[in-house]
């Protein structure tokens, strides 16, 4: 049975034993949290109540006299405590999760960069062959003078958060568990700015367009996701920058269709070409190429042209096959020289040719009544 039919329990929504360690909850912890992460999952809104439930269980069983004290509750006081808590945390959860996760970090204040996202508009033939492509696109990076805080060198330029006493978060008590919040005023840091950086504005980071080369794969699909990792916004203090997802939308071809690693296609051919034969070119992801249409050739047949389809992934670099389907394309106007030779055709095929016979003039009364009735 899961946590969420079972009611929220702590150990299981860290998926945790109840003897489990400092550090065995500390990497469930950092696990789970990252994973379902709200910026990590945006088309997901159950990931932001996991994401709730994650905080909350571990800034409860990470203490140790919390911890003993929740373990001497029942199983139905521990779940109703647990949904207390989220009930009186609805909107201080995200800052909850910015104590807890500096903590575990190691340094106050450092936060991971938000990641980004971009889609970038494939050919047919890219996608089928595989493509190296510049892309840009605009991000804060960090200030390299100020290393992110905001503020200009020197031991007067920052002074310590009054509201934290410098210790970079405050505490908080919800049914009766103490847990610690991201301090709101410094953010985390223990320290306010006095002097602003000059290179930033005190905003700690700037915009800029950074442009990167990519490598893609052959053989990728709409929808095809490529992670980038630390190609996203710079981490605060020193975290861990954010990672750019890369989402591919592949073009349609004129021409061509896509099945799985083959490709397909049809061409017209003429009536003169599919009885006598013919070279006739074909279009396929590298361009137009000789294929031999046998003499008699009915309309419909299918050809298949070896190892032109998309490159199989693995590295290899052996492709599908190309089908090509002809179609005898009838002319719908002929010029006089045309119809004379498909005439002398037809006689020596001894076939009737030519617009149907004029209908006789009606005879009688009733016969030209029904002529003048139609």
């Amino acid at each position: 049975m899961t946590a969420r039919a079972r009611g929220r329990d702590a150990y299981d929504v860290l998926g945790v034993p109840r003897d489990a360690t400092e550090s065995e909850l500390k990497r469930a912890y950092r696990e789970l949290a990252h994973r379902h992460h709200p910026d990590k999952n945006p088309d997901d809104p159950a990931a932001e109540e996991r994401f709730k439930e994650i905080a909350i269980a571990y800034g409860v069983l990470s203490d140790a006299e919390q911890r003993a004290r929740y373990d001497r509750l029942g199983e139905r006081e521990r779940e109703g405590a647990l949904d207390e808590v989220m009930a009186d945390l609805r909107g201080t959860v995200q800052e909850v999760w910015d104590g807890l996760l500096a903590d575990l970090l190691g340094r106050r204040g450092r936060q991971h960069g938000r990641d980004l996202r971009y889609t970038l508009e494939l050919g047919f033939e890219e996608a089928g062959l595989g493509a190296r492509r510049k892309i840009s696109y605009p991000v804060r990076v960090g200030c390299p003078r100020c290393q992110g805080l905001g503020a200009a060198r020197g031991p007067e330029a920052t002074r310590a958060c009054e509201r934290c006493a410098g210790r970079g978060h405050v505490p908080m008590e919800r049914a009766g568990f103490a847990l610690r919040r991201q301090c709101p005023d410094c953010r985390g840091v223990g320290r306010k700015v006095v002097r602003a950086c000059a290179h930033c504005a005190g905003e700690g980071s700037f915009r800029v367009e950074r442009e990167l080369e990519v490598v893609l794969p052959p053989g990728i699909v709409s929808g095809h996701v490529q992670l980038l990792r630390g190609e996203g916004e710079h981490g605060r203090l020193g975290g861990r920058a954010g990672d750019l997802y890369l989402v591919v939308r592949v073009a349609d071809h004129p021409e061509l269709r896509r099945d799985g690693d083959e490709v397909s296609c049809e061409v017209a051919i003429s009536i003169p070409q599919a009885v006598l034969g013919a070279m006739i070119e074909v279009p396929t992801l590298t361009g137009k190429v000789k294929m031999r249409v046998p003499a008699g050739t009915a309309s419909g047949k299918l050809f298949r042209l070896r190892g032109l389809g998309m490159v199989r992934p693995g590295g290899r670099g052996d492709r599908g096959d190309q089908k090509v389907r002809v179609r005898i394309e009838v002319p719908a106007e002929l010029s006089a020289r045309e119809r004379e030779l498909y005439e002398a055709l037809a006689r020596e095929k001894g076939q009737s040719v030519g617009e149907p016979m004029a209908r006789p003039e009606p005879r009688g009364l009733f016969g030209r009544m029904r002529q003048l009735l139609r």
